[in-house]
Order: C-alpha cells, then structure tokens, then sequence
C-alpha cells in the first residue's frame, strides 16, 4: 500500500516554533503550498514530554521505498487499515480504485516536479530542496552511527556507502525524472494509496 500523509501542523509543536508561514508556488496551472518554519527562542529550552499511542507505534512500522508485486489486497484485510488508521483527527482515505489512484500519482509527480526543479530539467544540482536533501541522507553506517539523525540511505533501497561517494553517485543519479518515474512504478504496482488527513 502506498502511503501519502497530508498533514497540518500541530499546535503541541508550536512551542520551539518562532514562524510559520505557508507558502504557495504555481507551476503550470496548478499551485503548491507548504508550510515554512523558523526557529524560536523556546526552541533551545527542553520540551514537555507527551507520550502518544501513535508515537508509540513508530517503530513497530513497516515501510518500503520498493515496487510492489500488484496483487490486490482481500476486502477482509482492507478492514484492519480502515479501522485503525482513522482516528481524532485523522480521518483514512482508502484509494484502490486504479483511475483514482492514477489521479494520486498525477499530484504526487506534480509536486516533486514542484519541491525538485523550476523547469523539468534532467540537472537538478542546484535546487535548495535537493541540497538538504542531501545533508539529511546518511550514507554509511559510520554517518548513522557518529551523527545519530538523517536518513539512512540504505533503509531506501539504495547502497552503503562512503559519503564522498555517495554525494557522487546522488548526483548523477538523482534526477527528476528518475524519480517521477520511480515513483510510477511504485505507485502503480500497489494495491492501492492510503491518505491520511489530518484536522
């Protein structure tokens, strides 16, 4: 199942916050927003611990950046996601239908178009999004082990390596429309899209 999260900020996280603001781009004829934020001054006092059933269950989830084998999913095991995946607050949006799941794709490709390049251009070196992209990517067990955050490229599917190399090798290979497509395919051999929407 393929999974897009469309979320609001939530108010408990507003404390270390100094500024949000969301902001908008047009591409094309359709438009993007997302939210902006900026360090406050209750940022660097230590937080209210909040203890969540939903935090609770982070690491006991099961994720994959791979294409799927496109076999559909039982009715009776789509009814475990539906009820547990709605919740105060959150309300699940359950895609199996494959025209409705073809509409998610096209906003999923149309906002990576938006977040990675002005123009569909092949060279996307230069974007800000791509750059810390790259400074969150760890690439080899010694990032993940001496800096502790960022994401560990291989839980993506792609090589431990070096990050000299590995800077090297997402240069070249990263490209817009590597990823759209690669997209495509994991999107279109799942059984389906879960949306969850947050109030």
């Amino acid at each position: 199942m393929w999974i897009l999260l469309v979320s609001s900020i939530l108010s408990s996280l507003a404390d270390g916050i100094g500024q949000m603001s969301v902001v908008t781009r047009s591409h094309s004829s359709r438009a993007f927003s997302w939210v902006q934020l900026e360090r406050g001054a209750a940022a660097d006092r230590p937080s209210k611990v909040v203890t969540s059933p939903l935090f609770d269950a982070v690491p006991k989830r099961q994720c994959t950046r791979s294409e799927y084998d496109g076999r559909k999913v039982s009715n009776e095991d789509l009814k475990s996601p539906e009820s547990v995946g709605s919740s105060q607050g959150v309300h699940l949006l359950l895609i199996i239908q494959p025209a409705k799941v073809e509409r998610i794709l096209e906003y999923v490709v149309w906002g990576n178009m938006a977040q990675m390049s002005d123009s569909p251009k092949e060279t996307l070196r230069d974007r800000p999004f791509l750059e810390e992209l790259k400074a969150w990517i760890r690439f080899g067990y010694d990032e993940v082990v001496s800096k502790g955050d960022g994401l560990f490229s291989g839980s993506t599917g792609n090589p431990v390596v070096p990050r000299w190399l590995g800077i090297k090798l997402f240069n070249v290979f990263v490209t817009l429309k590597r990823e759209n497509d690669k997209y495509a395919k994991q999107i279109r051999s799942s059984a389906g899209t879960a949306v969850f929407v947050s109030e």
